[in-house]
């Protein structure tokens, strides 16, 4: 069975760039790795291709949350901290909303969602960048023509990222209201997946027919 690449369409980033500062880079990119491989070079859909916008119960959980994490994370200004809380509390649902005709009613108490998400999302960051790390360095000494055992090492700390993601997302459950969890939920389901596409990574060597190089998101 071929891996598969993951992006992450500009419809999300353009969404999220509005609360949060992304760097000029991302923005400017019609696709977004949030994975250890690079992307195919082709615009149109491989085989096999798992698109968000068609089939959104086909993006995994840990994919979406990766794709969250990675952009809401490591915001160290002050404005950046105050623009992500501010996509929370408005796009997502989280923490007291405005109390007016047809808003929706506030989640858990006061703005105490919204800071567990984000402490949830600095240990994503900070166990995710040691990842990060590991695989910089095996690349900074292997490419452009890493040999298979490279490849099997990476595709091991792809596991563990995966793994990471999902139990860091697992336990917003204990760390959100009832309420809070729901409406996150339903935005990852209903908006996330929508803007992530999924294709099967090239089958020849990196840097090869069929890849270029892209950043993460950081």
């Amino acid at each position: 069975m071929r891996k598969l690449v993951v992006v992450v369409t500009a419809a999300i980033v353009i969404i999220i760039g509005m609360a949060v500062a992304i760097p000029r880079s991302a923005t400017k990119r019609t696709n977004v790795l949030v994975n250890e491989r690079q992307r195919p070079t082709s615009n149109v859909d491989l085989p096999g291709t798992i698109d968000g916008a068609k089939n959104p119960e086909k993006i995994p959980d840990h994919v979406a949350y990766l794709a969250m994490f990675r952009m809401l994370s490591n915001r160290r200004t002050e404005a950046e901290q105050n623009s992500v809380r501010t996509y929370l509390r408005g796009v997502v649902g989280l923490g007291k909303q405005r109390n007016c005709q047809g808003c929706r009613p506030s989640a858990g108490t006061g703005d105490a969602d919204i800071e567990n998400f984000l402490v949830a999302a600095e240990e994503f960051y900070q166990r995710v960048s040691v990842l990060d790390q590991l695989a910089a360095e095996i690349k900074n000494n292997s490419w452009p023509n890493p040999p298979p055992e490279v490849m099997d090492q990476l595709a091991r700390l792809q596991k563990q990222k995966d793994a990471m993601v999902s139990d860091v997302a697992a336990s917003l459950q204990l760390r959100l209201s009832a309420a809070g969890y729901d409406r996150l939920r339903q935005h990852v389901n209903e908006h996330v997946k929508l803007n992530i596409k999924m294709t099967p990574s090239p089958t020849t060597p990196p840097n090869g027919i069929g890849w270029q190089h892209n950043g993460h998101i950081n």
